[in-house]
């Protein structure tokens, strides 16, 4: 818990831990080899349902540009069963689903499982003609941010009485939801239509609106038995299903919402589905809107369900009878309140979202697309950015751009292009590119192609793909869910950071005192490495990031860069482990280390006297407490953190102590605390600075006549994890306007800005070693 407490007293006089007087720089042990570190991700804006948003448009509009043909890092994490549904995006972490009924969270950077969980047993078996089994979960799930809560549906057994139940678990753990599971049993038409798992499949993906999770149900292929088009809302707080929409009586059947893409929703909350073939009223013609069975139609429905208006091609029942579903596809939303329908028959019907414009009711007086064939043409979900929809033909085998007037009536729209030579999946947009994979064949191929229509990447795959697989995509990353696996592809290119007039040099030092170029840094051509995780912490040398020193536990003083430094007297504690800082004097001829009790201890380098002695400090006999020590600009002292978060002055030989800190974090006897960042302009009267908790939080200090600094509001934070391990500043930085870069544990780099501050642009390679607690130290200039 935070709190602003007095700071412990100073000792005055301090037992000092015995120093040599004239130590030689202590050899590097032998060098160990360690795990390499890949790329790791620069983390987006998110990907939380799917194609990205409720009004499904598969557009990432904050993703960097993509120019790269190939990515800079991949990853592939093999799943524990069948993936059908598109993976989601939170915080760094990727949520996939398999058939086996179970939900990973995996590393976004890096494919690494956070964790896994089986929330229910599969159905070991074949429905109709379904290619799916088991049965588990098949359709994409979809995560309230505001909450950090996964919300996933899929079929239980045992056998003999299957059920479809609703997951609520919490990205952090994968803890479940209070609340959850919860069973989706529901019945309509006073009791005399069930929902019956053994003729209804859950494939469309959940939609979230109005504290609602909202879950299609169509039937399964080959279209056996009575199935009917349902759409179920469950609380987001669990409970029980709540609302029920199936407009059909039990003498009519089929008309199910079957599409991968599963619904839209406005932002009114009214949520817009689209029907299938029917089997009973639309058996007969021609068509007699008396017998209509909601068979291929697109509905509108409110929050609570009620159906508001409704669409249906004028000929719908020649549809049913040809299997040329509307509803192959869900409704996509539009520009001027334009929803967007195509389906099986290679037609586009445009419709006005306050009266869908019941039969025939279309906008647009022509429909056929004239590039693509008729004919099992158009599944899964579309994806948008306005004036061209990007649809899958796959009777045409083309990716296919169709440029649609919302604007003046008479609606309409135009081939922009088509890309063809294999069958796509349905596209999403990321990075000004159009990404598709190739359905049939293994492995699979990933492809992106610019506005124009040109081809600009090519990625092999691992696996293949099951049928209407759709990737999805996160700050210039693509993820790709295959047969029994995901992958992820890196196309992010940033800009670097600038420090002063040219790009900043960035470095991570691990734990065993390797110094890694990170933003495509200039490599270090000398750096300690030692044969265990013995690196305490590492500075550049004033002004100069490629040239500093690495601190061991001991003590000992590492040169890394070339030319190299030349440590010449500093502490030494032979096999005790208990050095923990240092800091450097402005001009680079010495400095101060700090022992896990509070000493204080000059050292000097390349022959240079050792800088003035340290008088007044905190000082905690046999408590190993203090974490690390800042330098004021004047060197007449300083503040020495503790793990706790107090925040301590100390002084120089013939200086008074700086001013106390009046307001701060503190956590009384948790080891929270982990990096502290000071102000470069504070003066021994006048202080401020921010404190790294160990979740990634940001704790601002001040004291003597310093204002409050503003809040960082901006920044990475793992609830409940210990992953936050240091701060990077950028030099423009102070205390009304801090922007800069947090290192977690496992050497991920992650941007983060003060209020009314742009977070600076991401890290596009670092060092990075998945699930290992390896990162020490982030330091550029």
């Amino acid at each position: 818990m935070k709190h602003a407490r007095a700071p412990l007293l100073i000792a005055l006089a301090v037992t000092l831990v015995p120093m040599p007087t004239a130590a030689a720089p202590r050899a590097p042990a032998a060098v160990r080899s360690i795990v390499t570190p890949g790329a790791a991700a620069s983390f987006g804006a998110g990907w939380t349902t799917y194609h990205h948003d409720n009004a499904r448009t598969g557009y990432d509009a904050t993703a960097p540009s993509i120019t790269s043909p190939s990515p800079s890092a991949q990853w592939n994490t093999g799943l524990d069963g069948n993936v059908y549904a598109e993976p989601l995006i939170w915080n760094g972490v990727v949520i996939a689903v398999t058939e086996n009924d179970s939900i990973y969270a995996l590393d976004e950077g890096s494919g690494a499982v956070v964790w896994h969980k089986v929330v229910g047993a599969s159905v070991a078996t074949h429905y109709c003609s379904s290619e799916i089994n088991p049965v588990g979960i098949t359709s994409t799930p979809v995560i309230d941010p505001s909450t950090s809560i996964v919300y996933a549906v899929g079929l239980v057994g045992p056998i003999s009485s299957p059920k479809y139940q609703m997951f609520a678990l919490n990205l952090s753990d994968g803890s479940t939801v209070a609340g959850f599971p919860v069973d989706i049993t529901p019945t309509a038409q006073g009791g005399t239509v069930t929902l019956d798992p053994a003729v209804s499949e859950q494939r469309g993906a959940l939609g979230l609106a109005n504290g609602h999770v909202y879950v299609p149900f169509g039937g399964w292929l080959g279209d056996c038995g009575d199935y009917h088009p349902w759409v179920v809302g469950v609380p987001a707080t669990g409970g029980a299903v709540s609302n029920v929409y199936e407009p059909q009586t039990s003498s009519q059947r089929e008309a199910g919402i079957w599409a991968a893409q599963g619904m839209s929703i406005d932002g009114s909350g009214n949520v817009y589905v689209a029907t299938g073939n029917a089997g009973s009223g639309s058996s007969s013609l021609p068509c007699n809107a008396s017998l209509y069975d909601h068979g291929n139609g697109v509905f509108k429905l409110s929050s609570t369900l009620v159906e508001l208006s409704y669409f249906a091609p004028s000929d719908w029942c020649t549809l049913s009878q040809a299997d040329q579903d509307v509803g192959s596809i869900a409704p996509s939303l539009l520009n001027n309140s334009i929803v967007f329908q195509t389906g099986k028959s290679a037609q586009v019907w445009l419709l006005n979202a306050g009266a869908l414009g019941g039969f025939g009711g279309q906008a647009n007086p022509n429909t056929a697309i004239s590039t693509c064939s008729s004919g099992d043409a158009v599944f899964g979900g579309a994806a948008y950015v306005a004036p061209d929809v990007y649809i899958a033909c796959n009777s045409s085998g083309s990716l296919q751009a169709l440029s649609v007037n919302t604007g003046c009536p008479p609606l309409g729209f135009t081939t922009h292009w088509t890309a063809g030579g294999f069958t796509p999946g349905p596209p999403i947009v990321e990075g000004d590119l159009i990404w598709t994979l190739s359905i049939g064949g293994s492995p699979s191929t990933l492809y992106g192609f610019d506005a124009a229509g040109s081809l600009v990447v090519t990625a092999g795959l691992p696996q293949g793909v099951h049928h209407f697989a759709t990737p999805a995509a996160d700050g210039g990353w693509i993820f790709v869910p295959q047969s029994t696996s995901i992958t992820g592809l890196d196309f992010a290119t940033y800009p670097p950071p600038t420090c002063g007039a040219n790009p900043c040099q960035i470095y991570t030092v691990d734990a065993y005192g390797g110094v890694h170029p990170d933003d495509f840094s200039p490599a270090i051509s000398n750096e300690p490495t030692f044969s265990s995780p013995l690196a305490r912490a590492a500075h550049m040398a004033p002004g100069t990031p490629a040239v500093g020193l690495v601190l061991d536990a001991y003590g000992g003083l590492h040169p890394y860069g070339t030319p190299a430094i030349v440590p010449s007297q500093f502490p030494y504690y032979a096999g005790v482990d208990i050095a923990r800082d240092f800091v450097f004097v402005h001009g680079g001829t010495g400095g101060y280390e700090l022992d896990g009790y509070g000493g204080i201890h000059p050292f000097s380098v390349n022959g240079n006297p050792l800088p003035p002695v340290p008088v007044n400090y905190p000082y905690f006999p046999g408590n190993d407490v203090a974490k690390k020590i800042t330098l004021l600009a004047d060197q007449s002292g300083g503040y020495v953190l503790d793990v706790y978060g107090g925040i301590h002055p100390w002084a120089v030989s013939g200086h008074a102590l700086p001013a106390a800190i009046a307001q701060y974090g503190y956590w009384a006897g948790a080891n929270v605390a982990r990096d502290i960042w000071l102000d470069p302009a504070a003066t021994a009267a006048s202080i401020s600075g921010y404190v790294l908790d160990l979740h990634g939080g940001f704790h601002p200090f001040w004291g003597g006549s310093a204002p409050a600094p503003a809040a960082v509001v901006n920044h990475p934070y793992w609830t409940g994890r210990d992953l936050a391990r240091a701060l990077w500043f950028l030099p423009s930085s102070n205390p009304s306007a801090a922007t800069g870069y947090e290192l977690d544990a496992y050497g991920g780099i992650h941007p983060f800005a003060a209020s009314g501050q742009s977070l600076p642009n991401p890290i596009s390679q670092y060092a990075y070693w998945s699930g290992q607690d390896l990162a020490q130290a982030l330091f550029g200039g």
